[in-house]
């Protein structure tokens, strides 16, 4: 296995110079793993550029496949995957409790205030418990927050 040392560089992002590793020894970006200054395209803070190394390596078309399969798993759950999703539907009736369960399960509680308010807002446009449930843990387990952070 061959040693990889890196030297830093600077790029410019609008008015803003950031460091960038750059394979000192000719090695192409393949044999590299992931960098930590991998810039969030389109999207940015004051003007701050937002590095998101953990979104390198989750790429769109994985997402795409990440949202049919847990659509799968909550709309079907005793076909492939044995799910038990009967503490959601028990407390679907209510959004609070619903989104309480939701956060407790996926979040271990720390979903955040504007994550919630979203929430709810597709929660109530479902018409029955089932819709609520499955609209509620769908929209949770695909969230960035869930995808990447736990």
């Amino acid at each position: 296995m061959r040693s990889r040392s890196y030297e830093p560089s600077t790029e410019h992002v609008g008015d803003q110079r950031i460091a960038v590793g750059v394979l000192a020894d000719g090695a192409d970006a393949a044999d590299a793993s992931f960098g930590v200054q991998f810039l969030l395209a389109g999207i940015s803070h004051s003007k701050t550029p937002l590095f998101g190394p953990e979104f390198q390596i989750y790429t769109p078309t994985e997402s795409i496949l990440r949202g049919n399969f847990l659509w799968e798993v909550i709309s079907n759950p005793a076909t492939d995957m044995t799910t038990d999703l009967s503490p959601f539907t028990a407390v679907a009736g209510n959004t609070q409790q619903l989104i309480d369960a939701v956060d407790q399960a996926l979040l271990y509680g720390r979903m955040p205030g504007p994550m919630r308010q979203s929430l709810a807002n597709a929660i109530v446009a479902q018409s029955d418990n089932n819709s609520r449930m499955q609209t509620a843990l769908y929209l949770t387990a695909l969230s960035g927050l869930y995808a990447v952070q736990y």
